[in-house]
């Protein structure tokens, strides 16, 4: 009896030494499994921020090269049309527009002018907004062709001189400082 007793204490203990070692054992593949998926998701997310800047950069160098693709309004000509006439002109050439009864000129700095049966608003109105400011009622001038501001006149870098209003005479100087700032 002492011997059968022995002999199921021997086989129960190797029993439960092999069930340990089997749970040891799938719980270090189990380990081994969530360490290997671990990895894998931080180089997942290591792969994703990589691939999300080089989508950043991608859009940042398509926003440069479409700015840099954009016409200025340096390179876009003024085209101005009536029923009678069409004209069209870079915006640097115009000195200066002006209506003196009811004829509207278009004065370049070549010494040319041409005359407009345009309102002056809107010749003003298809002029650049960054360029060309009312100096006057009756005078629209471009701003890049100002070489002086007087009290109550300016004068252009062809000499022409140009009367200022009073009350054109401080968002003139504001225009006259973005341009030059």
């Amino acid at each position: 009896m002492y011997f059968t007793l022995s002999f199921v204490v021997v086989i129960d203990s190797v029993a439960l030494v092999w069930w340990m070692l089997r749970v040891i054992r799938e719980v270090s593949e189990q380990a081994q499994r969530q360490a290997t998926l671990e990895q894998a998701l931080r180089e997942h997310d290591h792969a994703r921020k990589e691939l999300e800047n080089e989508l950043s950069l991608a859009r940042e160098r398509m926003t440069q090269l479409e700015r840099a693709n954009e016409p200025t309004s340096e390179e876009t000509p003024v085209v101005l049309s009536t029923p009678s006439q069409a004209v069209s002109f870079m915006p640097d050439d115009i000195t200066y527009v002006d209506s003196l009864n009811r004829v509207r000129a278009i004065h370049f700095g070549d010494g040319e002018s041409i005359q407009m049966s345009m309102t002056l608003a809107q010749i003003a109105d298809a002029l650049p907004k960054d360029r060309f400011a009312y100096c006057h009622r009756s005078v629209v001038v471009n701003l890049r062709h100002v070489r002086a501001l007087g009290a109550s006149d300016l004068a252009l870098d062809d000499g022409t001189v140009l009367p200022v209003s009073r009350r054109r005479m401080a968002e003139l100087r504001e225009a006259l400082g973005k341009t030059q700032g």
